[in-house]
């Protein structure tokens, strides 16, 4: 993206990778999104015109208020034929199910507001930024709007489960949410920062908040969720 500024602003920018380096938490994840289980998304409930409509969620469209998220590819499992015990014996195994991800599992939403699914190939890693790096950089770096979407299946009841991955680059405990001071200084509009907000996503994560708050609050709403 191109704005108005930015070359002065290049001047003040931090260093993306020295506040990666200074974290104080750097967690990994393994996710199993049950196939029973959805989400409503009021973002999407209020464009009747977005490609997003077609999904249920897991997820609802959110941003990472992080520095970055690097994904590898998801694995979906058809829960018809997970595991079967009797008298603690495994009789059968789950078994992966390929290709799924290009149908949905994570979202992505594009520069022009198109919802394509993110289809990770076998031998790549997807890297995500967070809020937090669009703050830092006073928007030019530009956080991905993203949700997990569930695969309908047959009649629209699936039985799809889905398996992730993935490393959380968080930013170091004090830093705040919020660009630095000397950035904001030579900005002509502070406006820029969450410039083209889908669903006022970036908004919210510009609190001032530190990293460790945000988390905190993270932390207590996933906790908070009905299973």
């Amino acid at each position: 993206n191109n704005h108005d500024g930015d070359k002065d602003r290049r001047t003040y920018l931090p260093d993306l990778r020295g506040i990666a380096e200074k974290s104080n938490f750097l967690p990994s994840r393994l996710v199993y999104y049950d196939a029973q289980y959805s989400r409503d998304d009021k973002i999407m409930a209020s464009d009747a015109s977005s490609s997003g409509q077609e999904y249920s969620y897991w997820l609802p469209w959110h941003v990472d208020f992080n520095l970055a998220t690097a994904f590898i590819p998801a694995m979906w499992i058809d829960e018809n034929s997970c595991l079967e015990l009797s008298e603690k014996t495994i009789t059968s195994i789950p078994s992966p199910v390929p290709n799924l991800e290009h149908d949905a599992g994570l979202l992505l939403r594009n520069s022009e507001g198109s919802v394509i699914p993110a289809a990770i190939g076998d031998d790549c890693i997807l890297v995500q930024l967070g809020a937090l790096s669009q703050l830092s950089t006073a928007g030019i770096l530009r956080a991905g709007p993203h949700a997990v979407g569930k695969h309908k299946g047959i009649n629209n009841a699936s039985s799809f489960g889905r398996l992730s991955f993935g490393l959380f680059v968080y930013g170091p405990w004090d830093a705040r949410m919020k660009p630095p001071d000397e950035l904001l200084e030579v900005m002509k509009s502070a406006d820029d920062v969450v410039k083209d907000d889908f669903g006022s996503l970036m908004e919210k994560a510009y609190t001032g908040e530190t990293v460790l708050e945000g988390y905190r609050k993270f932390e207590q709403y996933m906790n908070g969720l009905e299973l």
